[in-house]
Formats: C-alpha cells, structure tokens, sequence
C-alpha cells in the first residue's frame, strides 16, 4: 500500500520506463493520493479561511512534515491521462480512504505535533468519521488506485 508516483520529479518518464520492460496486456497498479478529495477541498478552504493558522491539523493528517514531498498531484482525469500517453489503459479506478480517525491522534504523538489535543476531541473524531462517509459516498476519498494495462505504442506498431 506505498505511494510512489507523486514522489518522482519525472513521473512521466517513470511510466515510460515501466512501459518499457512490461509486455503487452501486462497489468500495472499505481497507487496515489487524490487531488480531487473532500480531504483536500477541506484543507486548503480552512488553510485559506484561517489565512495560514490552521495547519498543524492537516500536516498530522498528510505528514508534509518529511523529506518525500509530493511532486505532483493528481486526479483520476490526469492521472488517466499521462497513462495514456505513456501507451496503457486504464482498466478501473479505486477510490479509497487512507485516513483512518482512530490512528490521526497517533499521528500527532509520533510527529510530536501540538495537534495532539485537537485530534483527541471527540468531537473532531466523530466530525472527521462523518467527512470520511460522506467522502465515500460522493466519490471524493483521498487515495486513487489505478489499474491499467499496456498497449502496443507506435514504435510496436512498426
């Protein structure tokens, strides 16, 4: 369950290079956060609305605090899209949580974060578990899996 993708300064040439030594109809995974989730419409509406106080909370949830920053971010539609012009399909899309409200607290200690608090209300635990419902219920949670396939590319063509 590792995210990789978003960590490469050229994932499209990532893909190529995958594509590369893969056969044809070979099945690829990709694993990546979702730009496009209820998590991040949240995030960067509090961040904004709280002029950049409120941050603590989120770096817990995302650990931006880390030496893998994300390179990019990515929706279903563009992710799709780079796939495709790295010549696979895209089979099926996913979309997951990975946010789980029980260990968001846990999180906090282990970055010795001041958010601790914060996560350990009740009332933040019990608001972040109805986020994450209606998260799934829209479509909008905050991790993508991708299945695709590769497919002949014009040089295989030839």
């Amino acid at each position: 369950k590792r995210q990789v993708l978003e960590h490469f300064l050229h994932p499209f040439k990532q893909l190529q290079s995958i594509n590369s030594i893969m056969k044809e109809g070979g099945i690829i995974v990709i694993r990546v956060p979702n730009y496009r989730s209820i998590i991040t419409f949240m995030s960067i509406f509090l961040f904004r609305l709280s002029f950049g106080k409120i941050d603590s909370p989120l770096r817990t949830v995302y650990l931006f605090d880390n030496d893998y920053k994300h390179f990019y971010h990515f929706s279903p539609k563009t992710l799709t899209k780079m796939l495709n012009l790295a010549f696979f399909e895209v089979l099926e899309i996913r979309k997951e949580h990975s946010i789980d409200p029980r260990r968001l607290k846990l999180r906090a200690k282990i970055k010795d974060d001041k958010s601790d608090s914060f996560f350990s209300n009740p009332i933040v635990i019990l608001g972040t578990r109805f986020i994450l419902f209606f998260a799934k219920i829209l479509g909008l949670q905050d991790e993508m899996v991708i299945v695709a396939k590769k497919v002949k590319n014009y040089e295989q063509k030839k």
